[in-house]
């Protein structure tokens, strides 16, 4: 049902949609919402028995570094950067019937904003990377750097299906 002006349909007076279902026995709760209500009354009491379903297709993968300490330059971020992409490399191995739509560098800075720098790109290419973190520090104006990380996002399998279908 649709919440209009923090309302539900056949709400009960002086109730809100938040936490009040609680409130409410679970006949109460048939009678004033019907099935939806019944299942309402189980899902505020963190009863849920849907199937989970965990398989999902990835759209990206990264490696991030959270530092000890801020990091203050540029030359700072390089060798952390190069030991990111060599594990990506790695993660990619299980991967390699997907491909890669773009390459991505994401930097948060001490002052906790953050940016992301991406390129289309179909392959891991260390000299874009080095590419797109000079482009992210640049945004951040030399602030010091808190997180790096590094990873690819990839091309969606259906598009392709969609496209070839046209």
């Amino acid at each position: 049902f649709p919440v209009r002006d923090g309302v539900l349909p056949h709400q009960p007076p002086g109730t809100h949609p938040g936490g009040q279902p609680q409130q409410f026995d679970k006949l109460e709760m048939a009678r004033r919402f019907g099935k939806w209500g019944l299942e309402l009354w189980e899902l505020c009491r963190g009863i849920d028995t849907r199937e989970v379903e965990p398989h999902r297709i990835r759209k990206s993968i990264s490696n991030e570094n959270t530092f000890l300490e801020n990091l203050n330059a540029l030359e700072d971020l390089r060798p952390p950067m190069h030991s990111m992409l060599e594990e990506l490399e790695s993660d990619l191995v299980r991967y390699d019937q997907r491909e890669i739509r773009s390459l991505v560098v994401k930097m948060k800075f001490g002052d906790f904003t953050r940016t992301t720098a991406e390129k289309a790109h179909g392959v891991l290419d260390r000299s874009i990377f080095e590419d797109l973190l000079a482009e992210a520090w640049q945004r951040g104006d030399n602030r010091p750097v808190r997180l790096l990380g590094v990873g690819v996002r990839f091309k969606d399998p259906e598009e392709k299906v969609q496209m070839e279908l046209l």
